[in-house]
């Protein structure tokens, strides 16, 4: 589905970017015999993924230069990405101090708390900030053991983004929970979903990526998960993920753990 998207973003056809995708994945057994797998031959198999984009597309009626981008992006971002990281990779997070257990804790009590009558849940800026907080401690820890966002590159930083992007407002299960944040900046009723953007924020800062590049991923992403079937929701979440996002990209440097 993502080589359709591509395919559509860079001006083709959907129909176009799925089959050159789907053909990459079909000879994939092929290309990853190139250089016997060694990352140092990830760029031969990544251009051979871009031949067979591309004749596929001319093939099916499409332009060769989207096929090839769409296969190459396929193969970066799907074979060689998970050869590399592995799509069930276990980190083991350090014990955490004694102080941010403490934090971590308060914070789960604040995410967790019961709605009240009006089904939504009363925070507080100060207690929106001890989350953020418990947050930003868990992501340095994460970055101890990985390896700094700025020095992962795109294919790790992108591997990240993806499969461990939410913070705790996501991660305990509240995405659908509307919060009523009481004061400060982000004063207003929001889903806990939008609230984790932040968190994008906050990596995209350690990253080292611009706030205009974080933007994209939020866009592409949310239409990315539209085009999949997910709801229409994910299309009025961009402004709302784009916000919070860079509530946490410009706030990320006032943390400390």
């Amino acid at each position: 589905m993502a080589g359709g998207v591509m395919s559509t973003m860079g001006g083709g056809k959907f129909g176009h970017g799925f089959a050159s995708a789907a053909g990459t994945q079909l000879s994939s057994v092929m290309i990853d015999q190139i250089g016997n797998g060694a990352a140092s031959y990830k760029a031969h198999r990544i251009m051979a993924a871009a031949v067979v984009g591309g004749t596929v597309a001319e093939v099916t009626g499409g332009k060769f230069a989207n096929g090839a981008l769409t296969g190459a992006f396929s193969r970066a971002f799907n074979d060689e990405l998970h050869s590399r990281f592995g799509d069930n990779r276990a980190f083991t997070i350090p014990k955490q101090s004694t102080q941010l257990k403490q934090l971590v804790d308060r914070a789960n009590a604040i995410v967790n708390r019961d709605p009240g009558e009006d089904g939504t849940v009363l925070i507080t800026d100060a207690e929106l900030q001890t989350v953020m907080s418990a947050d930003y401690g868990l992501l340095q820890f994460r970055m101890r053991q990985i390896g700094d966002y700025n020095k992962l590159g795109i294919a790790g930083f992108a591997y990240e983004l993806r499969y461990h992007g939410d913070g705790m407002f996501y991660s305990v299960g509240n995405a659908g929970q509307v919060c009523n944040i009481s004061d400060g900046v982000m004063a207003g009723f929001h889903n806990g979903g939008d609230i984790n953007y932040y968190y994008q924020g906050f990596m995209n800062n350690a990253a080292g990526s611009s706030i205009g590049g974080m933007n994209m991923t939020i866009s592409a992403w949310n239409r990315y998960q539209y085009v999949s079937g997910e709801g229409e929701f994910n299309l009025a979440q961009i402004p709302l993920g784009k916000a919070w996002a860079k509530y946490g990209y410009e706030n990320y440097g006032g943390f400390r753990e």
